[in-house]
Order: C-alpha cells, then structure tokens, then sequence
C-alpha cells in the first residue's frame, strides 16, 4: 500500500488533469485503440527531452547515486519503517533538521554554498516517524573534491569528538548531541567529491555511535559502486536509459517544483532508476518491497503524472508481481478496465490511502495495472475514469516497449 501513498503524493505535485498529447500512433491493431478509452493521453512511447535546468539532471544523477546507498535495514533489523520520502537530493530544503538528521541548518546552508549538487540517502526508523529509533546513510556529490573538502571543514565544529576512521577517506563527526530524550550522532568521510553520510537517533549515546559508526563503514564501503557522471554541462545528461523513461505518462506542469530548481513537468519522484534503487522508497516490511525484491525486477522509470512502469526480468517474473499487487477480485466488474483483458489490466476503486504527514487523514484514489511482457504499469488518480484512460494508454504504449 505505501505505493499508493507515493502515487498520491505525484497526483497532489501535479496539476494538469491530463498530459497533453505527443504526435504517433499506437502499433497495436487500430480497432483495440477504438475500444480503449484513453481520454487525451499518448498511446505511444513519447520523445524524451534534455534537461532543460540543471536540477533536473542532478535529480537523475541522485536516482544513480541511489544504486550505491545502503539499506539501514541491513545495518540494524528493527530499522524497517520509511521515516521521510526517500527522493532523489537536489536542495538544501530537502536537508532540514525536521526532514534528515545529518546537519544542522547551517550546515545544510553551508553545503549549498559549497558546491554540493547531488546525494541521496536511504532513511529508517523502528517506527514511520522521526520521534523513535532512526538511522539515515547515503552519498553526496559535490562539484569537484576540492568544493567537498571545504564543505566539510566549515560544518565540522572545533572540538569535535574525534570520528572513526575510514581507509582514504576524510572523517568528521559533525553533529553529537541530545535532543528531545535522545541522543544524534552525525557522521562523515569524504573521498573525493564524494561524501559518505551516516546519522542515528537513539535511545543513548553509545548506541547512536554504534549504529552511526556501522552504518558510516558500510556505506564508505560502497564508494567504489558510484562512478560520478560529469554535471559540469547538464545539457547533455542522459535523461533516459533503455527507453524506460519514454514508456511513463508526461507530467503535468507544477510550478510549486520550481522551488527545488526543477523544471515544472517534473516532480521529486521524476527520473528512471534501478530495482536496487527503487527499494529505497518502501519500508522493508511493505508488500511492494516483498514483490520487487523478489520478482526479478531490473528498473523502474516514473513522472510527475502518477506514472511508474517497472521492468522485469522476464514475462513471467512481470506477471509474479502484477498478481500480487492485483489480486483478481471473485465478484463485481468494476476493477475492469474496457478492452483489457481482465488477465492483464486491472483496477482497485476508491482507496483510502492515510496521508504521509497525517495518518488520521485519508485520500481517496483509484488505482490501476496493466501487464505487456516483462513491463507493468501503475497509475493512481482521484478519479476512476482518470486511472482508467491512463491504464488504457499505457496499455498501448507498451505494446512498442523493448522485448
């Protein structure tokens, strides 16, 4: 179900009701398309664009950095709850104290003067909620190493207890201290352009040193697993890879992204990324990481207009997870979607999804699936007719997606 929260969460950044409609015609039998009610959205793969500001490529560049961060589950068992979004990071409002507890918001203001562009970190607690046990680990890019260097040396504060150590890297404790009945440790070793992160909020002090500590020498150990992408000229980035993005919905233009230096079609969830990646998303114990993590996913792409296309490694690994997010109902037929087979399209009707920021508070969605080979896609929207017109076209556009 927390893939219906983050559906949600792209339906409420979008605010165009309908993407507009990209020129092509659909490869599958022109009679199936006259059957299939998709309303005004595309029925073939669309053009992806360059980045048209330089967030948007650091955005992606965050969903790579992703493939390289760890789990804190594996650094601690009882750490399975997502605390905050685990979005790509591209803004210093995305580092504050309430949302991640690395920095301090100096020190967040501090990495943005310095050249920091890019990171993403894989945040858990005992409980969906920064008030419990809560560790956090990942990556941050900078400009060059000279710009991380200086970060670092300007966030370390003068006296800092002395930091474990890390082979060829840098290391720093940069935050230690007791808030509200527990204890932070803030940790971090740069290499390079690269920095290392790691944070726990714990019950003491000795534990949150402990977790912070392991969570600090698992994650320096994946260094080597993320090779920098230039980001000197985003004009050039690669905003695509195997054609995943070209499979997703356009968004609809939200200017409220423009605050993260993003461009309007886009949202934080924007960007195409690997399974391993994707996982950063859900809680250890959801369903949907259950499903991923063991359906031989390969990667996933989505947009700003609730559009998340998965790719599998093979039709019948596609098909795994499809039934487990969409069982077959026995009765009723408004699951259906008109000329999908109910083998390959279905739809869940009025779902109450408890809202990220306050479970007493719900949103109702529809949300639907369509299965063609090894893809699947997922879209939810606050209409049913809506989550249906979407399905149908992304019914059709996968019919051209790579074999």
């Amino acid at each position: 179900m927390r893939l219906l929260r983050v559906l949600a969460l792209a339906a409420m950044c979008s605010i165009g009701s309908c993407a507009t409609t990209v020129p092509g015609t659909p490869t599958t039998d022109p009679s199936r398309a006259v059957r299939l009610d998709v309303g005004n959205y595309p029925t073939s793969p669309r053009t992806v664009l360059p980045a048209a500001r330089p967030a948007d490529a650091y955005q992606q560049e965050g969903w790579r950095i992703a493939d390289a961060v760890i789990t804190m589950t594996d650094v601690d068992g009882s750490l399975v709850k997502t605390v905050t979004r685990a979005f790509p990071l591209i803004s210093t409002k995305q580092l504050a104290p309430s949302l991640l507890p690395h920095f301090t918001a100096d020190q967040a203001a501090e990495l943005g003067r310095s050249g920091w562009l890019a990171g993403y970190v894989d945040n858990r607690g005992d409980v969906a909620a920064t008030t419990g046990r809560w560790g956090s680990a990942g990556l941050l890019r900078f400009k060059d190493a000279a710009s991380a260097e200086r970060a670092l040396t300007a966030i370390t504060p003068a006296g800092a207890f002395p930091a474990p150590s890390v082979p060829g890297a840098r290391v720093s404790r940069v935050r230690a201290e007791r808030i509200g009945g527990r204890d932070l440790v803030s940790l971090v070793a740069q290499k390079g352009e690269v920095w290392a992160v790691a944070a726990a909020f714990m019950p003491d002090a000795r534990s949150a040193s402990a977790v912070a500590e392991r969570a600090l020498q698992a994650q320096a150990a994946r260094f080597p697993d993320y090779r920098p992408s230039a980001l000197d000229r985003t004009d050039g980035y690669p905003m695509d890879s195997e054609s995943m993005m070209s499979l997703v919905l356009p968004a609809g233009a939200d200017k409220r992204v423009v605050e993260y230096g993003l461009s309007e079609d886009r949202n934080l969830a924007t960007g195409y990324r690997s399974a391993r990646a994707e996982l950063h998303l859900w809680s250890t114990d959801d369903s949907r990481y259950a499903l991923v993590q063991g359906a031989d996913a390969q990667a996933v792409a989505s947009s700003g207009d609730t559009s998340y296309v998965t790719r599998f490694a093979t039709s019948a690994a596609a098909k795994k997870y499809f039934d487990g997010q969409y069982a077959l109902p026995a009765t009723g037929s408004d699951w259906q979607i008109p000329g999908v087979s109910p083998t390959a399209g279905r739809c869940m009707i009025d779902v109450q999804i408890p809202s990220p920021i306050n479970e007493t508070k719900v949103t109702r969605v529809s949300m639907c699936g369509v299965q063609v080979g090894r893809y699947v896609h997922e879209t939810a929207a606050p209409f049913s007719a809506k989550a249906r017109q979407q399905a149908a076209a992304s019914y059709l556009i996968l019919q051209s997606a790579p074999r």
